[in-house]
């Protein structure tokens, strides 16, 4: 058993013995692999190595006695897994059962646990279905071997009722032997979800460092968040086999928060793409997920491994999909040594949780190869959840249910408004004022991105603006002019911003150029050739490597190991229109 082919032979045999029970014996072979210091355990494991892999038919009859008394034994490591404290270990197979049949009664017997004992302890029936046919023989074979004067005759008596035939042949022994392994995997079955989560646990490397860093990473703006309503939308979707009515009344039609729809059992598929406009908050519902994840992981250690990649910071062309997805847990775990092999297999068993942020922004160069592999993470790990955020229409995953991000009702406004104000009645005051004599307005703010930038613009003391252009040009100017008055920044003065919104808009519209739309990643050398250009156009000097720095230091750039993008798609296509006004002399 110590060799992994070995297992693997035995593990084959035993799957055929009990169909569609793969996940049960691989329970069963980790108890008798991982417990060869208890002799008993380790008798029933040389047990099945001479029945399966020898084939040695003269020592059928031991491999049917050492299955039949070490019962008990195994039954007992099991409780002792499942802790079950009720049972003492003690010496009668018969209380062993009974403690197992208990367990299993309410499941099959809901009107009362069906009585396998008499009075005296002795099986009280002579014919049962499974699993008392196969426990009854057990418990015959045992009660015969362990009988004090056993003989081939005694057996003969205790096990078949005195009738006189040849029990030690090969036929008996094989048909013996097999009811005994059914009798062992009948009571791991009864405990899988007890000694599931025991194995869990115990084997499961510490990923303490990667969740908190998940929770640092997002817990300031979840303070406030306010959860989004999704709606599907059957026309964003190609080839859809699932049988879903979605005519405009139907009350199948599935809606509802994304936390609503994957654990209430109604995304049967684990498949789901989040679609928005830019700025309705696809992000931040897949980073809250991510969020929330980490905290129940790290107070339930059997719970999903939450991850969160953002596709358009994936830039390595040399790098596949499944090896971001264990660069992202690896890089806070090296001290544990988390292997690729480790995440890869919890893919395969559906413990982890997958959100995969906007395919809208993969780098063109990567576009297609990253598809094709989150195509085949989908076709390949059918048990992990898996969420993706994206704002074109023309989706490229067949038979993925897409959900629509909902623009917030006036009541999520109110809520919005509420978390993002609290201790600020002022601007909560003015916000609302405006909100109710302003419908445009009303309606602009019901994208997460532009209600958050007015908020901080009224914070700083600035009015309120009435286009989703105003709220980001009004926003830019208040922390400018921030930087200039309280931090006495002489590079924020009224002719450095002006060079500020040229270096960004000429930036802006060649990455949209060069790379289409979509907020892509760019890097330093090609941002400072653009600044370059365009200061040579308009004949003015400013030092770029400074100017970029300060840029990405007022969030309207980020950047990530020396990659630069827009902090949102928003301010890429503010820019893009400035570019416009500029050119045009507006």
């Amino acid at each position: 058993m110590e060799k992994t082919g070995t297992m693997n032979s035995i593990k084959d045999e035993l799957n055929k013995l009990a169909p569609n029970k793969e996940k049960i014996v691989d329970l069963f072979l980790k108890i008798i692999s991982r417990n060869q210091h208890h002799d008993s355990i380790k008798s029933v494991n040389e047990a099945l190595n001479t029945y399966f892999l020898e084939d040695k038919a003269k020592e059928f009859g031991n491999v049917r006695q050492k299955l039949a008394v070490n019962f008990l034994h195994y039954c007992n490591e099991i409780f002792i897994k499942a802790q079950i404290t009720a049972f003492n270990g003690g010496n009668a197979l018969s209380d062993a059962l009974k403690e197992i049949f208990k367990k299993d009664s309410n499941r099959r017997y809901p009107n009362g646990f069906f009585s396998f004992f008499d009075d005296a302890n002795n099986p009280n029936c002579a014919s049962m279905s499974y699993p008392f046919n196969f426990c009854k023989l057990l418990v015959d074979l045992r009660n015969a071997y362990s009988h004090p004067n056993f003989t081939t005759q005694q057996l003969t008596i205790i096990y078949n009722g005195g009738i006189n035939h040849e029990i030690n042949n090969d036929d008996f022994h094989k048909q013996d032997i097999k009811a005994c392994l059914r009798a062992y995997l009948y009571v791991t079955e009864v405990y899988q979800t007890e000694l599931q989560a025991y194995f869990d646990k115990e084997t499961e490397p510490d990923f303490t460092k990667y969740l908190q860093r998940v929770q640092r990473n997002f817990i300031q703006r979840f303070k406030k968040y306010v959860k989004i309503r999704l709606e599907e939308d059957p026309k964003l979707v190609r080839n859809l086999k699932e049988k879903v009515n979605f005519s405009a009344n139907a009350p199948e039609r599935r809606q509802g928060t994304v936390e609503e729809l994957r654990k209430g059992n109604k995304i049967r598929g684990k498949r789901m793409i989040l679609w928005a406009d830019a700025g309705m908050g696809k992000s931040t519902t897949l980073e809250y997920l991510a969020y929330t994840d980490a905290g129940i992981k790290l107070s339930t250690a059997t719970e999903n491994l939450p991850i969160f990649l953002q596709l358009g910071l994936l830039t390595e062309k040399d790098m596949t999909l499944k090896q971001h997805i264990w660069q992202e847990v690896y890089k806070d775990t090296k001290d544990v040594n988390i292997t690729q092999d480790y995440i890869l297999q919890a893919l395969t068993n559906g413990k982890i949780n997958l959100f995969i942020d906007a395919l809208n922004e993969i780098p063109k160069d990567l576009r297609e190869k990253r598809l094709k592999e989150i195509d085949e993470v989908c076709k390949e790990y059918p048990k992990t959840f898996v969420i993706i955020s994206t704002r074109n229409s023309d989706q490229p995953f067949a038979d993925i249910p897409v959900f629509v991000l909902q623009k917030m009702n006036d009541d999520e406004l109110q809520t919005f408004l509420q978390k993002n104000t609290e201790g600020k009645p002022a601007v909560a005051a003015m916000i609302e004022q405006a909100m109710n004599n302003d419908e445009f307005l009303k309606d602009t703010l019901r994208q997460y991105f532009m209600f958050s930038r007015l908020i901080e613009i009224i914070e700083r003391g600035g009015e309120v603006p009435n286009s989703a252009m105003k709220i980001t040009d009004t926003y830019l100017e208040a922390i400018y002019e921030r930087e200039y008055t309280e931090k006495k920044d002489d590079r924020f003065s009224k002719q450095q911003r002006k060079y500020i919104s040229r270096l960004l808009a000429e930036l802006a519209t060649n990455i949209f150029i060069e790379y289409g739309e979509g907020n892509p990643i760019f890097t330093e050398n090609a941002a400072l050739n653009y600044f370059k250009t365009c200061m040579k156009e308009y004949g003015f000097q400013v030092d770029l490597i400074d100017m970029l720095q300060i840029i990405t230091q007022l969030n309207i750039l980020e950047e990530t190991e020396g990659k630069y993008r827009f902090f949102h798609s928003r301010y890429q296509e503010y820019f893009c229109t400035l570019h416009d006004f500029i050119n045009n002399g507006e």
